[in-house]
């Protein structure tokens, strides 16, 4: 799995996270590790562009949560957006597509957490 961690270039407090490979108890773990820094880092606010994304498991999602639960105390929103089909079939199965602010385009999800 690949992580990348950054600014966003457009909202100014928020963290762009693109992820790229097999989300599963792996990869959820260093989707956490590599990510946290940047949510305490003045950018409470996380974008997730999930496009690259084969493979989604629980322990994905739970990651997905704790970015949640982490942001919001620092007054951050979350917002995932480019799924795939199948990924996004998931969030739709267990019900979380308003919890985690699933869109389609990066446009849509930086409007969600301005």
């Amino acid at each position: 799995m690949q992580v990348r961690c950054e600014p966003d270039a457009e909202v100014g407090s928020a963290t762009l996270v693109t992820v790229a490979g097999l989300v599963d108890a792996v990869g959820a773990t260093e989707l956490w590790d590599a990510t946290l820094p940047c949510i305490v880092a003045a950018r409470p606010s996380v974008l997730v562009d999930m496009s690259g994304v084969d493979v989604l498991t629980s322990a994905g999602i739970t990651t997905l949560i704790r970015f949640l639960n982490q942001s919001k105390p620092l007054g951050g929103k979350l917002a995932l957006f480019g799924c795939r089909p199948s990924v996004g079939k998931v969030f739709r199965i267990v019900g979380l597509e308003s919890l985690l602010g699933v869109v389609g385009t990066a446009q849509e999800a930086r409007a969600k957490v301005r």
